[in-house]
């Protein structure tokens, strides 16, 4: 369902997919499990192309999930703060979260991805701010006009403890215009960007208020 004009005549540009009896992590290792097969596909069919893959998982802090399943942490858990600082040998991190599609192993993609977890806060700014570092550190390529791309996947507002943290706030710290300084400077550097919200339980009504 397209997300249709409003009485202003702007297009909000959204699109509802159903999904019924799933967690937010399910569906999450779904869509993550449907995108790596295709990009296998793409990078070991008749005529390859060479894919490389970093995925973020955010939750308490930031980290890179390694293709083994083990979690590297790049952003430290912020608490009630609106720290962003990396660790000591960020920049290393994000260089080797990198991987080439076409060196996974079978099984490996399953693995993968279920080390990807649904827990935590909502730190999307560690998220966002972590991809860019590994954009920042992506090992050379000979190929200058490879497409960069981030795909943000996220089931609810910057917050902690069903509180959001957003700017003009006293009480909360700001983490979304963090968020959108680091998508901004990755948008000026080529990156496309796209965004996928997760509603597990996802009804008529909310696809209305959306809209």
């Amino acid at each position: 369902m397209e997300g249709e004009r409003n009485e202003n005549g702007w297009n909000y540009h959204v699109q509802f997919y159903e999904e019924c009896g799933q967690t937010g992590r399910d569906l999450l290792q779904a869509a993550l499990r449907n995108f790596l097969n295709t990009l296998y596909e793409a990078s070991t069919g008749e005529s390859p192309v060479d894919n490389r893959v970093a995925i973020v998982g955010y939750g308490m802090g930031a980290s890179y999930i390694n293709t083994n399943g083990n979690r590297q942490e790049v952003y430290p858990d912020p608490g009630d703060t609106a720290n962003a600082t990396p660790v000591d040998g960020a920049e290393t991190l994000a260089e080797n979260a990198w991987c080439n599609v076409t060196q996974l192993q079978e099984g490996s993609i399953d693995t993968w991805v279920n080390g990807v977890h649904a827990e935590g806060a909502t730190p999307t700014h560690l998220g966002i701010k972590a991809a860019e570092l590994a954009f920042d550190n992506a090992p050379e390529t000979v190929d200058e006009n490879r497409a960069k791309v981030m795909i943000l996947f996220t089931d609810g507002t910057p917050g902690a403890n069903y509180n959001n943290y957003g700017p003009g706030s006293v009480q909360y710290p700001d983490w979304v215009t963090p968020g959108i300084e680091s998508a901004k400077k990755m948008k000026d550097d080529g990156v496309t960007i796209y965004s996928v919200g997760e509603y597990p339980k996802v009804c008529v009504n909310l696809q209305t208020d959306v809209r």
